[in-house]
């Protein structure tokens, strides 16, 4: 395996300083902003989405911004699917996790020794070792670390994010739920123009009227 993919292996305790967690890389594929000029700095990880100015480098086979556009919006499809879920026992879970598989194409390559644990970890590859592949094996590894349910989509942003809290589910940071929540109160104004005339002091007109009516 070259040293280009090893950040996809499962299981190995010797990671580079710029290789990440399955949740920091899938999270990263999936949010990125891809242009001309960051899509292979991208591809190549966290931490390099600048770092790349050769259009003459292919990362993982990737050649063209449209591949890599490609692929993140089939993986983001799929992480709505997985956001959709209801419950592991649904037959749709079972053919969504099938599905995954079926991207990913693992293949266990074996077992070595850690050199800081001296424990065996496993080595894992994909069937091609394509971009596409080792993307969608990340998700794998990602959703055997976390819950399906933990898994969201901002509201305000479309980012997506992992948060356990029902507080957490809807927004990925306080910015983004004021910013949700000053719009919604704006188009409840806007809606409701009759808010704005009758707070405060009230109307004038409504006033007068009221210093006519005699005393009950």
């Amino acid at each position: 395996m070259s040293q280009e993919r090893a950040h996809f292996m499962a299981g190995n305790p010797r990671r580079s300083r710029k290789q990440s967690d399955p949740i920091s890389l899938l999270l990263h594929y999936a949010n990125a902003k891809a242009t001309e000029q960051t899509w292979r700095g991208i591809v190549l990880g966290p931490g390099d989405s600048s770092a790349d100015s050769d259009a003459a480098v292919t990362p993982f086979g990737v050649e063209s911004l449209s591949k890599f556009n490609a692929v993140q919006t089939e993986l983001t499809e799929i992480l709505d699917r997985v956001i959709a879920l209801e419950s592991a026992f649904a037959v749709n879970a079972r053919e969504l996790a099938w599905q995954i598989t079926d991207l990913a194409q693992p293949k266990f390559t074996g077992w070595a020794f850690s050199t800081i644990s001296d424990k065996l970890f496993e080595l894992w590859d994909t069937e091609n070792s394509s971009f596409r592949e080792l993307v969608f094996f990340t998700l794998a590894q990602t959703l055997k670390t976390v819950r399906f349910r933990d898994l969201h989509r901002c509201e305000a942003c479309g980012k997506f994010f992992v948060g356990s809290s029902k507080r957490d589910r809807k927004f990925c940071s306080n910015a983004c739920r004021s910013r949700v929540t000053v719009r919604r109160h704006r188009e409840k104004l806007a809606r409701t123009p009759a808010l704005r005339t009758t707070k405060g002091s009230g109307s004038p007109h409504s006033t007068e009227e009221s210093k006519r009516r005699p005393r009950r």
